[in-house]
């Protein structure tokens, strides 16, 4: 946007502008956050393996970041399903109970 579409513009235009430019640098920094974790895993990694030696255990990241969580997104939506699948079948399995229960009890 030049500064002559700033001035011709009317505020809503503006609005849209500044929330571009909020996001442009939300997104600057997350990127620049993202490259930091990166940084700190390689700089991190490679000054135990020259302390340690053969006993470092740390590693450099193996995927990047946003692999990760999308991993612990589908395990936490995963971990729910199975919730609401063990309470369905603990429903069932009550219900049936008390069905065979008092089937039982008049047959006896």
């Amino acid at each position: 946007m030049t500064k002559q579409d700033v001035l011709d513009g009317c505020p809503k235009e503006l609005e849209y502008v500044f929330k571009a430019q909020k996001l442009r640098k939300r997104m600057n920094d997350i990127n620049n956050w993202e490259l930091g974790m990166y940084i700190e895993s390689a700089v991190a990694t490679a000054v135990e393996h020259n302390l340690a030696g053969y006993k470092a255990r740390s590693s450099y990241v193996k995927e990047p970041f946003s692999e990760t969580v999308e991993k612990r997104e589908d395990e936490k939506q995963l971990k729910d399903n199975n919730k609401l699948l063990m309470a369905t079948l603990q429903t069932w399995a009550t219900n049936w109970e008390l069905t065979h229960k008092t089937e039982g009890k008049g047959n006896g």
